[in-house]
């Protein structure tokens, strides 16, 4: 059948771009729409009055999602007709224009979770990303052709069977997602305490005294950022620059290349959309290579302020131009010291008064090794680390469950639907999985 007799597909708000803002309801564009799920990492805001449009622009749990404009298929990670789902942990949020949406109309014939997991299968990504006309970069798709699909549906209890077994990886992802957070939230916490408000263990015994950031705790120092890493000829590096790398010599397998769209303003390390070298191109460009816990930190335009902690389950990697590395002493156990520290000067704002240029700011490798910020006493630093390590190798951990139960989910993604897999026999009490 046409999916069009099932769903309605339609496009967002055509939000002004005056109207978006530094917080309120956050706006998911065509760039929050990934390969399954939603990452708000770097979302836009309006303000709450914005709540009275038509509620058929309210994103809530559950809803799908669909990248109206995109690449063509030679772009998996960017390409038109991207299929999501919203999940509970992002809360409410609003569409915006050439973001849209596919609501079913017909639950008796169609289970919203199950026509979600259908159209993320390669060969209705494929079916949609066919439809759409316009440049490479800039393919477009209308609802009414996302309407015109041809789907099978297999009978609704088979439907919600399958939905089930699949959303039980998902929710899976979604918890671990929460506890990743919550880490998150739990380090940078303890860094403020410590390091912002000098609240950190026997603080009550110190004397503050006058230095050239104001008050600080006896004993500490100010120091620039480059007397704080490991070595300082090539502790502070940037990215390759001009025709030294392609984006026609990136392979689907080797040694990782850590691009801005991998970084981001919360810190999370994003590898949906990395892309790879050989070994031998690596060797050629060792001097831009980094490494596990190096801190990363984009440096130009509108992502200016993306950072990362390079995980240790890729070993080694590559960055470009538009990326920088720092490596922190690690014989000093400061490495999640600074990270905290770049971590919350997180406002764009501070690194486009720091960086050169006025329409498309650069920070320069001076700019970020001149960096003022405290040094604390080292038994100080070292029993932080101590601390918030766990946290971080927990959070790899959590990181990498979400990716083996992603790779699960999607090798049963497809078998499932084409029924390969025979559900029909399994004992499975839908309504209470959905309870």
């Amino acid at each position: 059948m046409r999916l069009g007799e099932v769903a309605k597909a339609f496009s967002g708000y055509a939000f002004k771009s005056i109207s978006f803002a530094d917080s309120g309801i956050p706006v998911i564009k065509i760039k929050n729409i990934k390969l399954g799920y939603i990452n708000l990492t770097d979302v836009q805001y309006v303000d709450e009055a914005f709540l009275s449009i038509d509620e058929k622009f309210h994103v809530k749990a559950g809803d799908i999602l669909i990248s109206l404009t995109g690449s063509h298929l030679t772009q998996p990670g960017s390409v038109v007709g991207r299929i999501a789902i919203h999940s509970q942990s992002n809360g409410l949020c609003l569409l915006n224009q050439r973001a849209g949406k596919i609501v079913v109309t017909d639950q008796n014939r169609c289970d919203p979770k199950y026509l979600f997991f259908r159209l993320t299968t390669e060969e209705s990504r494929y079916s949609i990303a066919s439809m759409a006309y316009g440049a490479a970069n800039q393919a477009n798709i209308s609802p009414s052709q996302v309407e015109s699909l041809e789907i099978s549906l297999p009978p609704l209890i088979t439907q919600q069977k399958i939905s089930s077994i699949l959303s039980a990886y998902d929710d899976l992802i979604e918890n671990n997602t929460r506890r990743i957070k919550i880490l998150e939230e739990m380090a940078q916490r303890i860094y403020r305490e410590w390091f912002v408000h000098f609240r950190f263990p026997g603080h009550e015994n110190m004397k503050m005294v006058e230095s050239e950031l104001e008050l600080i705790p006896e004993g500490w120092d100010v120091k620039r950022l480059e007397e704080l890493v490991e070595n300082k000829k090539f502790s502070i590096v940037d990215g390759p620059f001009g025709t030294q790398l392609h984006s026609n010599e990136y392979t689907t397998k080797g040694i990782p290349v850590v691009r801005v769209i991998n970084l981001s303003y919360e810190g999370h390390f994003i590898d949906d959309d990395l892309v790879y070298i050989t070994e031998e191109k690596f060797q050629t460009l060792i001097r831009s290579a980094i490494y596990p816990d190096d801190i990363l930190l984009a440096k130009t335009g509108a992502t200016i302020g993306k950072l990362a902690l390079f995980p240790s389950k890729l070993g080694k990697g590559l960055i470009t131009s538009s990326v920088l590395k720092i490596s922190p002493d690690k014989k000093k156990y400061n490495t999640f010291y600074i990270y905290n520290f770049i971590k919350n000067l997180s406002d764009k704002k501070y690194w486009e008064k720091i960086s050169l240029g006025t329409t498309r700011p650069s920070l320069t490798l001076s700019d970020v090794k001149d960096i003022k910020l405290l040094e604390p006493p080292n038994e100080i630093v070292k029993t932080f680390h101590s601390m918030v390590e766990p946290f971080y190798d927990s959070l790899q951990n959590l990181e990498l469950k979400n990716k083996t139960l992603r790779q699960t989910r999607d090798l049963l993604l497809p078998k499932l639907v084409s029924g390969k897999i025979d559900v029909s026999n399994l004992d499975i009490d839908v309504g209470a999985i959905d309870a």
